[in-house]
């Protein structure tokens, strides 16, 4: 039951909430591309799922910045370096936010704090939730943020994909299907012993 609730805090809370920071520090509008951020949070809370299962942990920190930078990149239509610059500055806010709370919830006990960010999931991922978004109220409301980065095509406003988005899509994910259904099916037929 426990990846069932990754997945849906991940899908509906987390990656949401990280897009939703990501565009506001820069002063993106959020309307145009809300389908777009629908489908990057799926992406995304299968790829956190899938390194939450298998045993290498330290992937979480390789593999996600390298896959939102691609939902940026082939999904948001960013330029690739624009989608590098977002997503290395996301990803430090959110991991300064997530120490903070690794760090309060410890006490500041280094033992503990070691501990907790092993095991914790669900908990760190509503603070962030929570985080994120009361971060990018206040970005809003201010009119704060970076006005540097501007959408790939020079329509500004046309956030279609294009055939080879799909094909990219599409390929990323039939390359990630076969090990996350060969470890869901090894944690059922577990579970059922």
């Amino acid at each position: 039951m426990m990846p069932l609730w990754i997945f849906l805090i991940t899908f509906i809370g987390l990656w949401p909430s990280i897009c939703v920071l990501t565009l506001m520090t820069f002063r993106q509008r959020i309307k145009p591309v809300i389908f777009n951020i629908i489908l990057t949070s799926f992406l995304m809370a299968q790829i956190t799922l899938l390194l939450q299962l298998l045993p290498i942990k330290f992937a979480i920190t390789i593999l996600q910045p390298i896959a939102f930078t691609l939902c940026l990149r082939y999904i948001l239509k960013y330029r690739f370096f624009h989608s590098i610059i977002m997503s290395i500055i996301s990803f430090f806010f959110n991991i300064i936010a997530e120490v903070t709370f690794y760090l309060i919830s410890s006490k500041f006990n280094f033992e503990r704090f070691i501990m907790i960010s092993q095991e914790a999931v669900i908990l760190p991922s509503t603070y962030l939730t929570i985080i994120n978004y009361l971060v990018s109220y206040i970005l809003f409301r201010l009119r704060l943020g970076f006005t540097f980065i501007t959408v790939r095509n020079a329509k500004g406003l046309n956030h279609r994909f294009s055939k080879r988005s799909y094909y990219i899509l599409g390929f990323s994910y039939i390359s990630i299907f076969p090990f996350a259904y060969g470890y869901i099916i090894g944690i059922i037929g577990y579970s059922f012993l």
